[in-house]
């Protein structure tokens, strides 16, 4: 009998069952797939780029084209070789649109490299010191080039680079870093002397301290000396494009549906080893922020979710996304910049800000959607237009509103004992229970080191009795997630009853530090059981500094719920006065949009936000695929930034369809419907001015993200450029509390940013 272990019979046989299995959909073993190959892939794309940022982009486009395609693994050679073709293909097709660009940047050079400079460096930037001055003076051209380019972009956090190591005739860069392209950056500074075959390497990027912990790191690139010579046809081919505001065309969504969490945090969300905090320095988890007074940034935990780019619409014309109603990024955002901090990058979702103002939409109250469409010429993007789709959910009265089995499921591990936790939450239930009717009935199950059952479901005729049982929850040891769902979900089961909304509210601080990676796995997955029998689950967030925001959003995701996030009284009535019927009862799940934009109209578009919400083009008719759910009255926002064909008549941009199922309280529950609405010309205005202030509203909260998350595409708007837009907006909304408490917002992000630079 052969005793060898099986792998060195068959080395690839488990590569291949692996693939077997997530080609069939299983995304477990697209979850294995990714954390082995990740990492060396990575490194693989760096060392072809010899940049980071693209090396991340083309990585994601290699992950998108394998998903489609895992069925061709043979298993011949190993799985991560059989990607690394996958990644070298996408890196060629790279290398082709970068010689496109090459050739257009050398033929603007050459168009004014015929112009005569300036004499002397000082002509030109007479604020820098006498000894700087006199060292550039010396400098080789191309030497100065960088040189300067560094010290007006402050490339070089620490100071001004040191002049006198350039001395030798050599200068130390990265291999990769844009040697052609330093042509552009030499125009848009004002150093058109220098452009042309004889410009200087761009300076390096900078990173934050969110790229080395929250993000795959690549091998580390050895910096070598490159002689100041001309460049070569090698060197044009393989540098980059500097970040300068050139349009970039691309021929894929930046989708990263394996994007990794913060370095403990689980793939389910779940803390497997909690970090002390007096071991965090500052913005290590929270994306990079330092507050202005210098204090650490407490322990927050968020995900990066990539920015969409510009597509080419002839590379693909359809936009697939999964609705979302949340508005928690837009309300953890507030309260950073009111305690005096700018908010991580990582913490803002854009299309949560858009969708915590009102959209101005025409309300119905005898269907479940209407399509709502507008735009106009942008105010942020010169040449492009931004347009608005949106969709308005069916309005129900309070009074109207079925009957609820509502199970609280409330956190009162030790961590929800800091900032008066645990005391906001008991507050925001009590809204909820004023809220309450007869027919509605509420069980409270709590978790710290275990879970408890401190009320089974209970009708509202005994209000005090709920009343009681709330003012007598308090905090306490660790914090088993876990336990406290699988209770939670026994409990609504119990009670379900199928003409009733049935509904778990989680209040929570999201930090989960007991339970394995297997058992966090497990809870989602039940999650999701749960919320196809017709048991949602809306997890609301409480408390600042040890917040995890990755597992509350994927537990409402899960769930077929809602995210809130409450930081205040204030928020607590929004939620759970003012929204109180939209929160409970939904009108329709899996709710998809898809726009089908026409080439001859629209040149290319970016999609704002929803980077985490991506649907696979073909999966739009997939009733399988888990989408988003809307409930009563809501609204949704989707903003799309379009480069519309000039010499084009067509009238026709394109197609807004939008489809979804009947949620199971509903008498046709399970039907889906699908609607759709043209998208033309005449839904466009002529000035961004003539557009209803709720557009220009949420246009605004929209740059606000951008300008927050660090968007390449809002690298020339500062918050000072918004406030006078957001200022005549509220203006203009007289008495709209909402508009004018981000008007306030962003004047002190403006402020924040000032201290900062």
């Amino acid at each position: 009998m052969d005793t060898r272990n099986s792998s060195e019979i068959m080395p690839h046989a488990r590569d291949q069952a692996l693939a077997r299995s997530a080609a069939a959909g299983d995304p477990i073993a697209w979850r294995k797939i990714y954390d082995d190959t990740c990492q060396p892939l990575f490194n693989f794309l760096c060392y072809q780029t010899g940049n980071r940022e693209t090396a991340r982009d083309l990585l994601q486009e290699t992950y998108l084209k394998a998903h489609g395609r895992l069925h061709t693994y043979g298993g011949r050679g190993s799985l991560l070789g059989w990607l690394r073709g996958v990644a070298l293909r996408q890196c060629l097709d790279w290398r082709r649109r970068l010689k496109r660009r090459v050739r257009k940047l050398a033929e603007l050079a050459r168009e004014i490299s015929s112009q005569s400079p300036p004499t002397t460096t000082q002509e030109t930037f007479p604020g820098l010191g006498d000894g700087l001055q006199r060292a550039l003076d010396r400098l080789s051209p191309r030497q100065r080039a960088a040189l300067l380019l560094r010290e007006i972009w402050n490339a070089v956090r620490n100071g001004a680079p040191e002049p006198g190591s350039s001395a030798s005739g050599r200068i130390s860069f990265r291999p990769a870093l844009g040697l052609s392209t330093v042509t552009v950056a030499l125009l848009a500074a004002g150093l058109w002397w220098l452009a042309g075959p004889r410009g200087g390497p761009a300076p390096e990027p900078t990173t934050t301290l969110a790229d080395n912990i929250l993000r795959p790191e690549p091998e580390k690139v050895t910096e070598v000396e490159i002689a100041m010579g001309p460049l070569s046809v090698a060197e044009r081919e393989i540098s980059e494009e500097v970040d300068l505001g050139w349009e970039q065309d691309a021929v894929s969504k930046r989708a990263e549906p394996f994007s990794p969490s913060g370095n403990s945090i689980t793939k389910g969300g779940i803390l497997r080893d909690p970090v002390s905090q007096d071991r965090v320095t500052a913005g290590s988890v929270t994306g990079g922020t330092t507050p202005p007074n210098g204090q650490p940034a407490e322990l927050m935990y968020f995900d990066h979710t990539g920015v969409n780019p510009f597509v080419a619409t002839e590379d693909d014309s359809l936009s697939t996304f999964a609705v979302d109603v949340d508005n928690a990024s837009y309300t953890i955002a507030r309260r950073y910049l009111t305690d005096g901090n700018l908010p991580p990058e990582d913490a803002i979702r854009v299309e949560e800000f858009v969708n915590a103002f009102a959209a101005g939409y025409e309300r119905s109250t005898d269907q479940e959607f209407g399509i709502h469409l507008d735009g106009a010429p942008s105010r942020f993007g010169r040449g492009y237009h931004l347009v608005r789709v949106g969709l308005q959910g069916m309005d129900i009265a309070a009074e109207d509103r079925k009957p609820a089995n509502l199970v609280f499921l409330i956190d009162v591990s030790g961590s929800m004992s800091g900032g008066n936790r645990l005391g906001l939450v008991k507050r925001s239930l009590h809204v909820l229970l004023d809220e309450l009717r007869e027919g509605d009935r509420v069980g409270i199950i709590v978790y710290g080191d275990y879970a408890d059952t401190r009320l089974p479901l209970t009708g509202i005729d005994h209000r005090e009795r709920i009343r009681e049982a709330i003012d007598a929850l308090d905090t306490g040891g660790s914090t088993n997630a876990y336990d406290g769902l699988r209770m939670a979900f026994g409990m609504a089961r119990e009670g379900y009853e199928a003409t009733k909304i049935n509904r778990i509210i989680l209040c929570s601080d999201g930090v989960a530090n007991m339970g394995s990676s297997t058992e966090a796995e497990e809870m989602l997955k039940q999650i999701r059981q749960a919320s196809d029998e017709g048991i949602t689950l809306s997890a609301i967030g409480f408390g600042m500094g040890n917040y995890n925001d990755v597992l509350m959003e994927k537990l409402a995701d899960q769930g077929d719920g809602n995210y809130y996030y409450v930081d205040g009284p204030e928020e607590a009535e929004r939620v759970f006065r003012e929204n109180l019927t939209g929160l409970m009862q939904t009108i329709a799940r899996q709710v998809k949009v898809q726009v089908a934009f026409k080439g001859q109209a629209v040149q290319r578009w970016r999609l704002l936000g929803y980077e985490n919400r991506d649907v696979a083009d073909r999966d739009f008719r997939n009733d399988d695929v888990d989408a988003g759910e809307v409930g009563a009255g809501h609204q949704v926002t989707a903003l799309y930034e379009l480069k519309l064909a000039t010499e084009s008549s067509d009238v026709s941009l394109g197609v807004v369809r939008t489809r979804y199922e009947l949620p199971h309280h509903h008498p046709q529950a399970g039907q889906v419907r699908e609607i759709s609405r043209a998208l033309t010309r005449a839904d466009l205005m002529p000035a961004f001015d003539q557009t209803p202030p709720r557009y220009r509203l949420q246009a605004v909260a929209a740059e606000f993200a951008e300008i927050l998350r660090g968007s390449y595409w809002a690298k020339e708007s500062t918050c000072a450029d918004l406030v006078p837009v957001a200022d005549a907006v509220a203006a203009e909304l007289v008495g709209d509390e909402q508009a004018a408490e981000l008007a306030r917002l962003i004047r002190l992000a403006a402020d924040l940013e000032a201290r900062r630079d």
